[in-house]
């Protein structure tokens, strides 16, 4: 008596994708949302005791996404990626470069050129260590 499979398989041999593989991007921008939160949260604390660690924001939100989804990946990445983009830009905002003149976000956003290189720099740290934390399988 032979023992049948126990997932289906296809033509190649490999598994055919259940049900779970349909939640693994929904999970992986939930993961990448938290811990970008958790990040953000991290930020903003370190910036008033006067430590500047954004790339934090990254790597929260690159292992979030790859733990929430359980598997990692180009796609997991650069949801994991566009996060840290968003959040790193809002954090840098909210908690540590303030322009007297304007307090909005769209006149940051406008005047996001006119940080110091250095600052930039780090915002590029910040999706690396998010695409790499998140890519990892």
């Amino acid at each position: 008596m032979t023992a049948t499979p126990s997932t289906p398989q296809n033509d190649t041999g490999k598994p055919e994708p259940g049900w779970a593989d349909a939640f693994v991007y929904p999970l992986a921008t939930l993961g990448a949302l938290v811990g970008g939160a958790l990040g953000a949260l991290i930020v903003c604390w370190a910036a008033r005791s006067g430590y500047y660690a954004l790339p934090v924001v990254g790597l929260f939100a690159g292992w979030a996404a790859a733990i929430f989804s359980r598997k990692g990946g180009w796609i997991v990445a650069l949801i994991a990626g566009l996060v840290a983009v968003a959040v790193g830009l809002f954090v840098e905002w909210k908690c540590i470069a303030r322009f007297h003149e304007d307090p909005s976000f769209l006149y940051f956003l406008e005047h996001l050129t006119s940080l110091k290189p250095f600052i930039l720099f780090v915002h590029g740290v910040n999706v690396a260590l998010a695409l790499w934390c998140s890519a990892r399988k």
